[in-house]
């Protein structure tokens, strides 16, 4: 009998914990898929974005527009995951 009570507590304290993680991982995950750039960076963004196309950038600022735009990039390649695990996963919603 001892066992059997054991293991409900162990069953009951697991489940507690799984569904604490779903919970908190639902959340990281919706705020992965919110994110935005801060408004400074995007403002940087859009400014050397804006001389590259009128043939203005020093190549300093050719390298950091490179960056900025392999970060966004990435961001985005997460953000579209991100969705994706909320649309299959009914419990991060």
């Amino acid at each position: 009998m001892a066992q059997y009570k054991d293991d409900t507590v162990l069953l009951e304290r697991d489940y507690t914990i799984t569904k604490q993680l779903e919970t908190d991982v639902g959340k990281r995950l919706k705020e992965i898929a919110m994110f935005t750039f801060p408004v400074p960076v995007q403002a940087r963004l859009d400014r050397l974005m804006e001389r590259n196309n009128e043939g203005e950038l020093m190549p300093d600022e050719r390298e950091e527009l490179r960056s900025l735009v392999n970060l966004n990039e990435l961001v985005s390649i997460l953000k579209g995951w991100t969705q994706l695990l909320l649309r299959l996963a009914p419990t991060a919603r």
